[in-house]
């Protein structure tokens, strides 16, 4: 599948109007240029590589979202996964502490 004429963001440099074909889940091609057919056109948008959070303190805040008011774990978790990929964010650390509480 062709995702054709965005601005493609590389480690090295940038391409303004590329496209990227994906087959199984992976890029195995990426060339300068619109391609035709494509399956997803981006009209010069910008496609960039997933982000990764090295060090999030986030899951309290989900699970807890405001003092004494808990969330079930699994809603918490669900809610937090789709906030961080709108985010771009593709890969998240989470910083868990385990301190006693102050009640």
């Amino acid at each position: 599948m062709w995702i054709s004429d965005f601005r493609v963001v590389l480690a090295d440099r940038v391409i303004d109007r590329g496209s990227i074909r994906v087959e199984d889940g992976r890029i195995v091609e990426i060339v300068e240029g619109p391609v035709a057919g494509a399956a997803i056109t981006g009209d010069g948008l910008l496609l960039m590589p997933g982000f990764v959070d090295m060090h999030g303190d986030m899951i309290e805040r989900e699970v807890e979202p405001r003092p004494n008011v808990p969330m079930p774990l699994e809603l918490g978790l669900r809610d937090l996964d789709r906030r961080l990929a709108v985010a771009g964010i593709t890969t998240a650390y989470a910083a868990v502490s385990f301190s006693p509480s102050s009640t």
